[in-house]
């Protein structure tokens, strides 16, 4: 049984910060479908395979912005530089290598935490790799044993609390495509923008405090 003590040392603390990074998206930015979206790369300390990625949005409403995501399947690719166009779903289409209903594969609640928290600061304490990898895990695109143990941990955290709902809080993926009629799918990935409901802020707030907690306790080991 996991500690549920990490949880209750300190979550009014990291609810206060995570409301207020929520306050702060009062007009949240959105990539809507449609727009025209260019691969910029992978940031500096990027797992081996897979993100962070760096993606700006050139049809933006407001003009272009850049974003950071990562992959969610592992059996797609993308280019540097190359100009993709989005459509906005709540899953990824074909499935990859965890495979798909009628060609849907829908996002798991607990893929959105983990890229809640890494938006918010809360893994910085994770390598990239183990970021990208509990997402792939959590998508049925890694096994248990292709993943290291702080992978499988960060997946189990985000799968603990998030067990009882299939909210997204504001979570998106974003399917990828090479033409603009929407044919070749080059990848799915990960998008934020609207602001949470009130329930979804606290269950994101306990999630990211396990995580949170987690994470500098093993720093510190």
């Amino acid at each position: 049984m996991k500690n549920k003590s990490l949880f209750l040392i300190a979550p009014l603390v990291l609810l206060v910060a995570l409301i207020g990074a929520v306050s702060a998206s009062a007009d949240p930015i959105m990539v809507n479908t449609g727009d025209r979206v260019v691969f910029n790369g992978q940031i500096d300390g990027h797992s081996t395979a897979g993100g962070a990625f760096s993606f700006t949005d050139i049809d933006g409403e407001d003009g272009p912005f850049t974003f950071y995501t990562y992959c969610l399947e592992w059996n797609e690719h993308l280019y540097k530089g190359k100009t993709y166009y989005a459509v906005v779903n709540t899953g990824s289409v074909n499935g990859g290598i965890g495979g798909a209903i009628d060609n849907f594969d829908p996002l798991d609640p607990a893929t959105a935490l983990v890229y809640r928290a890494y938006l918010l600061g809360y893994l910085s304490d994770y390598s990239q790799q183990d970021i990208q990898d509990a997402i792939w895990y959590l998508e049925n695109e890694k096994s248990e044993g292709a993943i290291s143990d702080t992978a499988l941990d960060l997946a189990d955290e985000a799968l603990e609390y998030t067990e009882d709902s299939e909210d997204l809080g504001g979570v998106w993926a974003l399917n990828l495509y090479k033409n603009s009629d929407y044919t070749g799918n080059a990848q799915d990935v990960l998008f934020y923008s609207p602001i949470p409901e009130p329930s979804t802020i606290l269950l994101l707030g306990a999630g990211l405090a396990g995580i949170g907690m987690i994470a500098r306790k093993r720093a510190k080991k």
